[in-house]
């Protein structure tokens, strides 16, 4: 395949892997079956269109729309090269109705995530005039899955096409990345015949094609809505290691779903869960309390030794002045005994480990300079 070599994350991906959101892409196989009709919006270089192109076979059809020219001109010569004779490409958008937008003039030999590139209404200087489709113009008898990466027009899309999903009844699945574009996807439409699911897949593939272990996506995942008609709910694969499908039944539940999916930049993939967060902040305070504790336990038993220690030096000192050997060196003993303890104290595990919370604990008693004015 042809890329553009400033792009990321689809072409770095490819580059490097030898493919790029392989786990959606084998997820969403499930939905195209030998001789159907598929529909991609938003093609780009041509990941998905190339895989839909080999399920659907020589008898079924790839529609592959794609706004920007320089990146259409990628997605012509990656379907030539790879012999995708069933796949017709679009150099358009899909919107609500027939028309033109634009599409902002860039410079591809700058590192950029072109496939996230947004059309405008407004024609600026130097903008790339871009055809709108509406997929009801196409008057299609049949038609059988649609994925759609609009860059917010996903709904727009809908609208245009209200007529072919009431006719064909296709699986359709829509890049989701915020709670906004969820809310307008979902009010686009009546979807009372239909389920909705938001499908979570991680960006990163172990068994990627070029078997590289060094992992530029950490933890992150991609985010789409899977609506898929009641009739053939029997096609939704269960969730593995890395596609989690999750029932949506309210603008709360797909809320809830978003703001917990990891991101590119976490850590770990709960970084954003906040029952997982709260749970360990529990734990961080029941540790805490534990510590406390011990501090009070330790700080107690130090002032004892210490007490005992002054004393049995004191007594040390009248008895050298009374000359009593014997019980001069019995209480040189418990000196050293006593002193063996305190340095026991200070060499411990709890002591080193609660050095924070002693820390945190003197900063916290200090009284504040601040007065109320």
């Amino acid at each position: 395949m042809h890329v553009l070599p400033q792009d990321d994350p689809i072409s770095r991906s490819i580059v490097q892997y030898g493919e790029w959101a392989e786990a959606e892409i084998e997820f969403l196989l499930n939905f195209i079956m030998d001789g159907d009709i598929v529909i991609d919006v938003g093609a780009n270089v041509g990941s998905h269109a190339i895989a839909f192109s080999q399920k659907t076979g020589p008898n079924g059809e790839v529609i592959a729309f794609e706004p920007q020219s320089s990146i259409a001109a990628i997605l012509d010569h990656n379907i030539q090269l790879l012999g995708c004779h069933n796949v017709t490409i679009r150099h358009a958008g899909a919107g609500e109705a027939a028309g033109e937008m634009f599409a902002p003039c860039l410079d591809y030999k700058e590192h950029a995530n072109f496939g996230s590139v947004s059309l405008q209404e407004r024609k600026d200087q130097n903008n790339e005039r871009v055809p709108i489709v509406a997929i009801d113009d196409l008057a299609l008898s049949r038609l059988h899955f649609i994925k759609i990466d609009a860059e917010g027009m996903d709904a727009a899309v809908l609208t245009g096409m209200k007529l072919t999903l009431g006719r064909t009844r296709p699986v359709i699945y829509l890049e989701c990345n915020s709670i906004d574009e969820g809310a307008e996807i979902m009010r686009a439409l009546d979807w009372s015949r239909y389920k909705i699911f938001l499908v979570r897949t991680a960006a990163y593939n172990p068994e990627n094609f070029t078997k590289s272990t060094d992992n530029i996506f950490g933890v992150a995942k991609e985010t789409g809505l899977l609506i898929v008609p009641e009739e053939k709910l029997r096609l939704v694969a269960a969730s593995t290691d890395t596609v989690e499908v999750i029932p949506v039944n309210s603008l709360q539940t797909l809320a809830e779903a978003l703001l917990a999916t990891p991101r590119y930049g976490d850590l770990t993939d709960y970084d954003r869960n906040w029952e997982k967060l709260l749970g360990e902040l529990r734990d961080l305070q029941e540790q805490m309390r534990i510590r406390t504790w011990d501090i009070k336990r330790l700080e107690f038993r130090e002032a004892s030794l210490t007490a005992q220690l002054n004393s049995a030096k004191w007594q040390r000192i009248r008895q050298s002045i009374d000359g009593c050997p014997n019980e001069i060196n019995a209480l040189k003993e418990q000196i050293r005994i006593k002193e063996a303890a305190i340095s026991a104290i200070y060499a411990s595990s709890s002591w080193r480990l609660s050095r924070p919370l002693r820390l945190l604990k003197k900063l916290v008693s200090k009284p504040s300079n601040l007065r109320p004015v």
